[in-house]
C-alpha cells in the first residue's frame, strides 16, 4: 500500500475495526442460530464448552452493530444517534440481568429469546448469562455510549480510553490465566477460567482493542505520563490481578476443602449405617433363635438388601482411596461369611431346636467373624476420621486465609490507589517544575535576546516573522512589535535592499529568503532603504535554519548588525587616503619641475658662458 504514513495507519485501523465488527457479530449470530435451529454445535462454538447464553449472544450482536456504526470512516448525526440507541439497549440488558441475579427479578427476557426451552444447561435459567458477564456488558455499553458523543468532548477520550483498557484487562486476564493452566497446570488458572468462558472473554477483549484502535486512528490515543508513573500503574494493575487471583484461588480451595469435609461426613454416615445393618442382621438372627417367628426372616431379607446397597454406596464414595477399597473388599467378604454363618444358625433352629441354635451362637466361629467385622468397620471409620481431621484443618486454614484476604485485598487496593495517586502527583509535580524551569529559562533567554546589541528576527518556515528583538525593531525604525506575524515578503512595499554597489535585490535574494532555502548567510553586507524617505542604513546579515533532534527544520533565525557608521568611516578614510596620495603625487611633480628648471638654468648658464669666453679673449 502506497501513501503517507498517516494514510496507511488509517486504512490499517479501518481494516482492523471491520474485522473486529465481523468477529463480534459472529459471536452473537452463531449461538442465536444454534438456539433457534436447535444445533448444539452452533450454540457452543467451542467443542466441549457449555452453550453460549442467548442474552449474551444478543449482547454481542448489539456490540457489533454499535461498534460498526462508530468505527465507520464518516460519522453522521444519524449514525451517532443509532449507535446511542443500541449502546443504551446493551446497558439495559446488562442492568436487567444484574437485577435478576441480585434482586431475584424474574423477567421474561429468556422467553423472548428462546421461548420455553428446557434447561439444557442444567440450570433453571438456560438463557441467562452470568452476573460477571452482565457487568462487563454494562461497562461495554457505557463505553460505546460515551464514544457516541453522549458526554462532553474533553471527557470522552479519557473515559473511552480508560474503560476500553478495562475491557481488555477483563477479557484478557482470564484468557491469560487459562493459557497458564495449559502450560503449567490448573493451579496457575487463578481466575477459574474454562472453555465455556472463552467466547465472552474473546468478545470483550476484541471490543476493547477495537475501541483503542478507533481512538488511535482519530489521534486521541496518547500517553503523557512519565515512565516512572506508568510503571507504577502497571505494577498496581499486576498486584491487583495477583491479589484477585490469590483470593479466588483460596476461595476455591476453601470450597474444595469444605466439600471434602462434607464428603468425609457422608462416608462416616454410610459406615455407621453399614455397622447398623450388620448389627440388625445379627440381632434378627438371635431374636429368631429365641422366638422362632418367621416374620423376622422376611424383614431380615430387606435388611440384607439395604446393607448391600450401603456397602456399594460406600464403595462409590471411596472410589479414589485404594486403602479404603481394600478394606471394603475385606468387609464384603466378612459380611458374606457372617451372613452365611447366620443362615446356618437359622437352619439349625428350624430343623433341630432353639437350644442347639443357641449353642452355635456361643461357639467361636460366629464370635470371631463378628470381631473381624467390627474391627474392619472401625478401621474404615478411623481412616475417615483421620482424613476428616486433615480436611478440617485445611478447611479452617482456607477459610481463615480467604477471610484474611478480603480486608487485605481492600487494603492492597487502597495502597495501590494511594501509591498511584502520589506517583501521578509526583509526575505532575515534576512536570510543573520542569514547565516552571522552562518558563524561567525562556524568560531569561528572552531577556538576553531583547538586550542584545545585535538585531535578531525569528521566522517560521513559511516566512512569517514570529519575533523581533528590541534591537531589530530599532534598527528598522519601529518602536514596538506590531510587525510580528507578518510575512517578510510584505515588507517589499516598505523597504528595498541593494548591494553596496547600488544593485537592487529582488525579494527572492533577500537574506531571509536565502536562509529559508537552507543557504548559510554570513556577514552579508547590504544597504537597506525605506522607500519614499531619506532613511538608509547599511546592515551585515547572518543566520541559518534551526533544526530539531531529528534534523528537521523548525524555524529560521537571522541576525542583523548595523555597520552604517563603520562603512561611513571606511569611506571617509578611503577618501582621505586618496587625497593624501594625490597631494603626495603633486609634491613629487613640483620637485621634479624644480629640478628640471634648475638643470635648465644651469645648462643655459654654461652655454652662455661658453659663448662669451672667446669673445672676451679676442679683445
Amino acid at each position: 500500500m502506497s501513501g503517507s504514513p498517516e494514510s496507511i495507519r488509517y486504512h490499517r485501523g479501518q481494516t482492523f475495526a471491520l474485522m473486529v465488527t465481523v468477529i463480534i457479530a459472529l459471536l452473537g449470530l452463531l449461538p442465536l442460530a444454534g438456539w433457534f435451529l436447535h444445533v448444539e454445535t452452533l450454540k457452543r462454538i467451542i467443542p466441549g464448552a457449555l452453550p453460549v447464553k442467548p442474552n449474551m449472544a444478543v449482547g454481542f450482536l448489539l456490540f457489533a452493530i454499535a461498534f460498526g456504526l462508530l468505527s465507520w470512516r464518516t460519522r453522521t448525526q444519524a449514525t451517532r444517534r443509532w449507535a446511542t440507541v443500541v449502546a443504551a439497549t446493551v446497558i439495559l440488558l446488562g442492568a436487567l440481568t444484574l437485577g435478576e441475579h441480585f434482586f431475584g427479578w424474574n423477567l421474561p427476557i429468556e422467553q423472548w429469546l428462546i421461548g420455553n426451552a428446557p434447561g439444557d444447561l442444567g440450570t433453571w435459567h438456560p438463557g441467562r448469562m452470568a452476573s460477571v458477564s452482565a457487568f462487563v456488558f454494562l461497562l461495554g455499553g457505557t463505553v460505546l455510549l460515551a464514544e457516541a458523543f453522549i458526554v462532553r468532548k474533553q471527557l470522552r477520550a479519557p473515559l473511552v480510553l480508560g474503560l476500553s483498557v478495562a475491557l481488555v484487562l477483563m477479557g484478557g486476564t482470564p484468557l491469560a490465566a487459562l493459557f497458564l493452566e495449559i502450560l503449567f497446570g490448573p493451579r496457575w488458572n487463578f481466575m477459574g477460567m474454562n472453555a465455556s468462558g472463552v467466547v465472552g472473554a474473546v468478545g470483550f477483549t476484541l471490543l476493547g482493542i477495537g475501541l483503542l484502535i478507533v481512538l488511535r486512528r482519530e489521534g486521541q490515543l496518547s500517553w503523557s505520563l512519565s515512565a516512572l508513573t506508568t510503571s507504577g500503574f502497571l505494577l498496581g494493575v499486576l498486584l491487583i490481578a495477583v491479589a484477585a487471583g490469590a483470593g479466588f484461588d483460596f476461595t476455591m480451595h476453601m470450597v474444595e476443602t469444605s466439600g471434602r469435609v462434607t464428603h468425609r461426613q457422608e462416608v462416616l454416615k454410610e459406615i455407621e449405617q453399614v455397622l447398623s445393618g450388620v448389627t440388625t442382621l445379627a440381632s434378627s438372627e438371635r431374636v429368631y433363635v429365641i422366638v422362632g417367628d418367621e416374620q423376622l426372616l422376611r424383614d431380615r431379607q430387606a435388611t440384607k438388601a439395604a446393607l448391600d446397597d450401603k456397602v456399594r454406596h460406600l464403595r462409590a464414595l471411596t472410589i479414589d482411596d485404594a486403602n479404603q477399597q481394600r478394606r471394603l473388599d475385606q468387609l464384603e467378604h466378612l459380611i458374606a461369611q457372617r451372613v452365611d454363618w447366620e443362615e446356618r444358625v437359622i437352619t439349625v433352629r428350624r430343623q433341630e431346636s432353639s437350644a442347639a441354635a443357641a449353642g452355635m451362637i456361643g461357639t467361636g466361629p460366629g464370635l470371631e467373624l463378628s470381631d473381624k467385622l467390627l474391627a474392619t468397620i472401625k478401621e474404615l471409620e478411623a481412616e475417615e476420621y483421620r482424613l476428616l481431621g486433615g480436611d478440617r484443618k485445611r478447611a479452617d486454614v482456607a477459610v481463615s486465609t480467604a477471610f484474611a484476604l478480603l480486608p487485605m485485598g481492600v487494603f492492597l487496593s487502597l495502597s495501590i490507589l494511594a501509591l498511584s495517586a502520589f506517583f501521578l502527583n509526583g509526575g505532575v509535580t515534576e512536570q510543573l517544575q520542569a514547565e516552571k524551569a522552562l518558563r524561567e529559562s525562556e524568560f531569561q533567554l528572552h531577556t538576553i535576546v531583547e538586550n542584545l546589541d545585535e538585531g535578531l528576527v525569528v521566522s517560521d518556515l513559511d516566512g512569517r516573522l514570529l519575533q523581533w528583538n528590541r534591537a531589530a525593531l530599532k534598527l528598522h525604525g519601529y518602536s514596538d512589535s506590531d510587525q510580528d506575524r507578518r510575512r517578510f515578503t510584505e515588507l517589499i512595499d516598505t523597504f528595498e535592499i541593494s548591494t553596496l554597489d547600488g544593485v537592487l535585490l529582488p525579494v527572492e535574494q533577500w537574506p531571509l529568503a536565502r536562509i529559508l532555502r537552507d543557504e548559510k548567510v554570513h556577514e552579508l553586507e547590504l544597504r537597506l532603504r525605506r522607500i519614499g524617505t531619506q532613511w538608509e542604513r547599511t546592515f551585515s546579515y547572518g543566520g541559518s535554519l534551526v533544526r530539531d533532534a531529528n534534523g528537521q527544520p523548525l524555524m529560521a533565525v537571522i541576525t542583523i548588525g548595523d555597520i552604517t557608521e563603520r562603512k561611513h568611516a571606511e569611506e571617509e578614510s578611503h577618501l582621505m587616503q586618496t587625497i593624501a596620495l594625490a597631494i603626495g603625487e603633486a609634491k613629487d611633480i613640483h620637485g621634479a619641475l624644480e629640478m628640471v628648471l634648475h638643470n635648465v638654468c644651469e645648462a643655459t648658464g654654461w652655454i652662455l658662458g661658453q659663448a662669451w669666453v672667446p669673445r672676451l679673449g679676442g679683445r
